[in-house]
This record gives structure tokens, C-alpha cells and sequence, in this order.
């Protein structure tokens, strides 16, 4: 039982769904609120699966792979680079804004970028990694895996209310709050980048030459 609470604490920690949720109404603005919903409940899955595999054989998939948890850093801040450039060079489109028509001509954004790596990211991962090498037998494994399970639950369960929540917000705050989701996506980018690079000792070499 302390296992698995101190397991529900770490993946609530490292993942803020707070903060998720907030990033994800801003950037899902433009979506009808069923696809908002469906987006949720779809990218909620598709992480509990990945750090899952990633509690049971997440270190044996990198070791032969050859892929360190910093080059995990790297790839995942250019790819919120590439969404967060992309949301700021969105065109307005206030029709899908008001009645949230058009949303099959949008992106999906459930799978990429929240399902990987806003949820399913190097923090997770390592976190999901880390805590699978601290488990004294199956049942302590099963306790991460139903861990993963609460905290995602708790995730998916804020995203559905802060989607819900959008109808007391303005077209126009939701405009703002969509230009904003981008500067925070490149933001988190050059954070993920920074922490991988520092892993590798490769700023230290470059501020010496």
C-alpha cells in the first residue's frame, strides 16, 4: 500500500493534470465540444498503454534500442516545437470558434501533441521507469500499473471538466487563451531540449570551447 500510494503521488506530481488541462482547452479551442471530449478520452488511453509498456519494459526497450532518456528530452521538445510553431501560425477561424463546426478539417490533437509527449512525456516515462525499478515483486508492479491508472483517471477526468467549462468563456478569450497554448508548447520545447542536452554534458562542452 505505501508503494502504491507513493506511486499515485510521483506520476500525479510529474504529470500536473491541472496544468494539462488548461493547455489542452487552449489549444482545443477550435474543436466542437463532443471532439474535445473524444480527443480526452483518446489521448487519456493511449498514455495509460505507453506508461504502461514503459513501467514493464521501459528499460529494456531503450537498452536495445541503444536510446538514452535524453535523446527522449530532445526528440520531445522538437516535436512540441514543430506544435507550437504551427498553433501560432494558425489562421483565425471564428466560425469553428463560435459553433464549433469545422472540427473535422482541424488537427487532431488527442495522439500528438497531448497523448505524446504533454502526457507520455520524458518526465513520465522516467518517472514510470524509475519507480518499475523499485518494485519488490509482482504485486508492487501491479500496484504502479493501477497507480498509472489513477493518475491518468484523474487527468482525463479534469480535461472532460475544463472542456465542459469552455461555455463560460468568450470567443475571444479562447482566441487568446490558442495564441497562448503556443508560446507555452515552444516554451516546454526549449525546456525539453535544455534538460537533454544537459544529460549529455553537451552544453558544458560547448560553453568550454
Amino acid at each position: 500500500m505505501r508503494y502504491f500510494l507513493d506511486s499515485v503521488v510521483l506520476m500525479l506530481v510529474v504529470l500536473n493534470p491541472v496544468a494539462i488541462a488548461l493547455l489542452y482547452v487552449s489549444m482545443a479551442a477550435r474543436h466542437g465540444k463532443e471532439r474535445r471530449e473524444a480527443m480526452a478520452r483518446t489521448a487519456s488511453w493511449v498514455a495509460f498503454c505507453l506508461l504502461s509498456v514503459f513501467a514493464l519494459c521501459g528499460d529494456r526497450i531503450l537498452a536495445i534500442l541503444g536510446i538514452s532518456m535524453a535523446s527522449f528530452h530532445v526528440a520531445g521538445g522538437f516535436l512540441l516545437l514543430i506544435v507550437g510553431f504551427r498553433i501560432l501560425r494558425a489562421q483565425d477561424n471564428s466560425d469553428a470558434l463560435e459553433d464549433g463546426s469545422g472540427g473535422e478539417q482541424l488537427a487532431d490533437i488527442g495522439l500528438t501533441p497531448l497523448a505524446v509527449p504533454i502526457i507520455t512525456g520524458p518526465a513520465s516515462i522516467s518517472a514510470a521507469i524509475l519507480q518499475a525499478g523499485r518494485a519488490a515483486g509482482l504485486w508492487q508492479i501491479l500496484g504502479l500499473l493501477l497507480a498509472i491508472g489513477c493518475a491518468i483517471a484523474v487527468t482525463c477526468y479534469l480535461l472532460l471538466l475544463a472542456v465542459r467549462g469552455t461555455k463560460w468563456l468568450g470567443t475571444a478569450v479562447m482566441k487568446l487563451f490558442f495564441r497562448l497554448s503556443g508560446l507555452i508548447l515552444i516554451a516546454l520545447a526549449v525546456q525539453f531540449i535544455l534538460s537533454g542536452l544537459e544529460q549529455t554534458d553537451l552544453v558544458a562542452h560547448l560553453l568550454a570551447a
